[in-house]
């Protein structure tokens, strides 16, 4: 099988499942994959690309297509329905909110953002009101995984 980047995230994912974000380094995925490090930053250039990457993956697994909100469903069912997706796709990966926490951008994320601004906006909420109720609901869902994701001391 050829290399090239959905491999190499693909394998970063399987490895981040198996030692989770602290085990998680270029050098050792291009052991896993048999190439030496400059053979896979020609894929990945580092690994905030990386982090990246894994991400909009992990998002993306859940958020391929957003639902739209129902005519007669309150907004705020429907938020919770899309926050309740955005737990389920980061507990799909160990450390998954972690990876999307520590992603400098997220194309998947921005969607997600706008599509609940948006419909929060359809539903009479103002501008302001909606962007701290979506940012709030975001940071919130991403904490509360990452508190389910570490292990208890």
């Amino acid at each position: 099988m050829a290399l090239n980047k959905d491999v190499v995230v693909e394998e970063a994912l399987r490895l981040l499942n198996e030692v989770g974000i602290e085990g998680l380094s270029l050098r050792s995925l291009a052991g896993r994959l048999a190439v030496k490090p400059p053979t896979l930053y020609w894929h990945i250039k580092n690994k905030a690309v990386l982090v990246n990457e894994m991400a909009e993956r992990i998002l993306q697994s859940q958020f391929q297509d957003l639902r739209r909100r129902g005519t007669d469903e309150p907004w705020q069912e429907w938020l919770v329905y899309v926050f309740n997706q955005l737990r389920k796709a980061m507990l799909s990966y160990t450390d998954g909110a972690r990876i999307v926490a520590g992603a400098h951008f997220s194309a998947t994320m921005s969607d997600i953002m706008e599509a609940a601004i948006r419909t929060l906006l359809t539903s009479s909420v103002s501008l302001r009101q909606s962007r701290l109720i979506v940012l709030t609901a975001t940071q919130f869902t991403i904490g509360h995984v990452i508190e389910e994701q570490s292990p208890l001391t």
